[in-house]
This record gives structure tokens, sequence and C-alpha cells, in this order.
């Protein structure tokens, strides 16, 4: 199993390397070109860049001996995380017809790596745009108490069947969303939130009191220790 994970690893990542150098290679183009649009593609650019260190992770995760991954131990603030995140996705959420309902004003301190961090949320934040079929709303809930920072991203689509594993590395969401995948992003972002010392875990329905709607939804939550400093 261990073996097959560092090659799964070494193989995706080899495989995104070709086409992120072709987008950023024409992302340096239009931003050298100038004019209005100049700024979206150095923009483009900077998320290439970020992606490429992220790929780098993932091939030392394959090549090491240990199969663990590096993670940078800086103080940071969860909230701050999450809006970052949101910044990131906006595109993704507009086009979805989701509105933000609420975004965390923090702080939630915690310790840990802020770029995984911030990519953890804003894979779920994409997922419950592609898969919230129906839905109207999302929130970002933070939470600090015992020790423990949460965010829990909840969406008002129409939710998941009790069976479904959606941390599986291939798994895929059944219902409107079946087909589309949730597998591959949600089982690293589980993996992680785990090496930082924390959970990712998933309900739906969304519990009475916390649900944004009367669509079941679907709740992640995403626990780490506080920052202890």
């Amino acid at each position: 199993v261990d073996g097959d994970r560092r090659r799964f690893f070494a193989d995706i990542s080899h495989e995104l390397r070709t086409p992120l150098t072709v987008i950023a290679m024409e992302a340096e183009i239009g931003r050298a070109a100038g004019g209005d649009t100049a700024a979206a593609f150095a923009t483009i650019q900077s998320r290439a860049a970020g992606l490429n260190r992220r790929i780098d992770d993932l091939l030392r995760i394959a090549r090491s001996d240990t199969g663990r991954l590096a993670l940078e131990d800086t103080a940071l603030d969860l909230a701050a995380a999450a809006r970052s995140a949101l910044e990131e996705t906006g595109a993704i959420l507009a086009n979805a017809g989701l509105t933000v309902a609420v975004v965390p004003d923090g702080p939630l301190p915690c310790r840990g790596d802020p770029n995984w961090l911030r990519q953890v949320i804003a894979t779920l934040i994409a997922n419950a745009a592609r898969h919230a079929k129906g839905g109207r709303l999302l929130a970002l809930d933070g939470a600090a108490d015992a020790g423990t920072v949460r965010l829990a991203v909840i969406d008002d689509g129409p939710g998941l069947p009790a069976e479904a594993d959606v941390f599986d590395r291939f798994a895929q969401g059944a219902g409107p969303g079946r087909g589309q995948g949730f597998g591959i992003g949600l089982a690293l972002a589980r993996w992680v939130v785990e090496a930082h010392g924390g959970t990712l875990t998933l309900t739906s329905p969304v519990p009475t009191g916390r649900a944004l709607g009367t669509n079941p939804g679907t709740m992640v939550d995403l626990s780490l220790p506080a920052d202890p400093r």
C-alpha cells in the first residue's frame, strides 16, 4: 500500500508538471504584455508558482524514505487562512451561484504550514461549490475551545448518502454531483490535516441548528490543535 501511494504521488506530480509549466509561461507572456489583463495574468502566474511548489512537495514525499509530508511549523491564524482561501476561490463560488453567508473573523490561532492549510480550505470550498447542486449558501464557521481550533465548511446542497466514502482516494460522490469526483482532493486534504495532528470529518445532513436552509446540506469539519504559545 505504501509503495502504491508513493508511485501514485510520483505519477500525478509528473503528469501535472507539463501543463503547469505551459500555464506559467503563457501567464508570464500575458503579464509582460501589459494592458488591462496584466493583473489577472500576474495572479495566474503566482498561483501556478504555488502549485509548482506543492508538486515539489509531493515528489519529495514520493521519494522520501518515510513517505511523510514535510510541513512548516509556524504560528498562524486559521481564520485568516480561510479568508485567503475564499479570495482564491471567489470565481469558483460565483460560477456556482453560491453566496458566502458566514466568514470567520478570528482569531483562530494554531501552528502549521500556512500554504498547505490554505490549500486544504480552498479544496473544501471548491468541493462544496462543485457538489452543492441546488444550494445557494456557503458558510465558514470558526470556533476555538479547549485547546482546539475548528473551521466548518457548510453548504445547503442536497447532501450525501450515508455510505459515501468521500475521503477514499478515488471515491466519487453519489447523487447530483456524481461523476465529477471528490477523491484525490479530499484524500490529500485529510492527509495534510492529519499530518498537522488534526482531524477532517464530514457530516451529512447538517445537524439542526447549523443547517443553512431546508436542504440536507453537507458539513466538513477541520479541527487542529490550538497554538499553545
